[in-house]
């Protein structure tokens, strides 16, 4: 939209440098009679100097035609590195993302595994605790610490799934972005 002003501009400005030269107001009937003997022996000189001012305004007009392609020019260069620019932020921003998400999904497997050998050793601990021996009492309170372990490792477990959750939606996100602007770029270099 810039760039079509910026053009337009440039061009009525040399269209209104040579309408100016081109199209004068004619003479009045009285300044033509009295103009006349000085025009003949002028005539040849006047056509000349407007030969000349017209030829130099067609040469005004056609470098300002080259000045607005040169900022048309310019304005899709500086268009094409800003577009550049943003790929770039958002893929550097593409990496912490992946590191967080794979922490996270590392994180969650250890929890998962700690869930289930917590679970195995309360179940061995249940058992040793309903048989009739000395040590059987002892493991009651036990088994109690082991299941408010398990609550804490199940609630950890959650809050990593949402974050994982979190963190791939996010990811994609970004990677969509990523796409969007590529294409953008692949439109202005004409190859989609």
């Amino acid at each position: 939209m810039k760039r079509i002003g910026l053009v337009a501009l440039c061009c009525a400005l040399a269209g209104a440098l040579i309408g100016d030269v081109t199209s004068s107001p004619a003479p009045r009937p009285q300044e033509q009679e009295a103009a006349a003997p000085a025009a003949a022996a002028a005539g040849d000189d006047d056509t000349a100097g407007a030969d000349a001012l017209t030829s130099e305004l067609a040469g005004m007009r056609r470098s300002l035609h080259e000045i607005s392609l040169l900022l048309s020019a310019a304005l899709d260069q500086q268009e094409m590195s800003v577009l550049m620019t943003r790929i770039e932020l958002k893929q550097r921003r593409l990496q912490p993302l992946e590191v967080s998400l794979r922490g996270a999904r590392g994180s969650l497997e250890s929890v998962k595994d700690e869930r289930s050998h917590l679970t195995d050793m309360i179940e061995m601990m249940r058992e040793e605790a309903g048989k009739d021996t000395p040590d059987a009492e002892s493991l009651k309170p036990e088994v109690e610490r082991g299941r408010k372990q398990l609550d804490r490792l199940a609630e950890r477990e959650a809050t990593l799934r949402q974050r994982i959750i979190e963190l791939e939606d996010d990811l994609a996100r970004n990677q969509e972005d990523i796409a969007t602007l590529e294409e953008m770029v692949d439109e202005r270099l004409g190859l989609r």
